[in-house]
């Protein structure tokens, strides 16, 4: 019995925990120095580069915004105005100048009532000054009653939200053009990149 329970018993190392060999870090790679005459030609390089994008974007063409114009229909009759006859034309001249004499006669009977105002405003200021004069100067002073205003609400009406109510039904019909070019922004991508990628050649046997 207890050889048997010898047997089963393992003399092996556990080798569930164990250290890992130390490995060192790579060495890091040295930048190469760039000359600076080098750094200098290929900013001028992409600068000219730019310039040109900009100058074929110029001529580069485009969707021209549409112009609505206000066009009269020239296969449609247009009715003349009818001539008046000598007649007609007498009454008009006639109704013309009675119109004008009311006028005149209704702007001097106006000058006259108002003269007539005026004038009695002035007589009774100069009976009130010779009766009292602390109350004709109180009458010629400005009362401040009149332009004492005080608001009651708010002075500025608040501006309408995004969403607001509209009587009825409404539709927005507002037109928004905008300028379309030809692929540009792939273009110009392509034309200030620092650095350009040629295109394979195929050879062809």
């Amino acid at each position: 019995m207890l050889g048997a329970f010898i047997r089963g018993l393992s003399t092996t190392p556990s080798v569930g925990f164990r250290m890992t060999t130390p490995i060192a870090g790579a060495p890091m790679k040295r930048k190469a120095k760039q000359d600076p005459a080098i750094v200098r030609a290929k900013e001028e390089k992409r600068r000219r580069r730019l310039a040109k994008a900009l100058r074929r974007m110029e001529n580069q063409s485009r969707i021209v915004r549409p112009i609505n114009e206000l066009e009269d229909d020239s296969d449609k009759e247009r009715t003349s105005r009818a001539i008046a006859d000598a007649e007609e034309t007498e009454r008009r001249a006639l109704l013309l100048k009675e119109w004008n004499r009311h006028c005149t006669r209704s702007h001097f009977r106006n000058m006259d009532n108002l003269n007539t105002i005026l004038q009695s405003r002035e007589e009774a200021l100069e009976e009130l000054k010779s009766i009292s004069e602390p109350l004709y100067i109180s009458t010629l002073s400005l009362d401040s009653g009149l332009t004492n205003i005080q608001w009651t609400g708010p002075p500025l009406t608040p501006p309408l939200g995004k969403e607001h109510l509209v009587d009825g039904k409404y539709t927005d019909i507002t037109k928004e053009y905008q300028v379309h070019y030809d692929d540009m922004k792939v273009f110009m991508e392509q034309l200030v990149q620092k650095k350009r990628i040629r295109k394979k050649k195929d050879e062809e046997e």
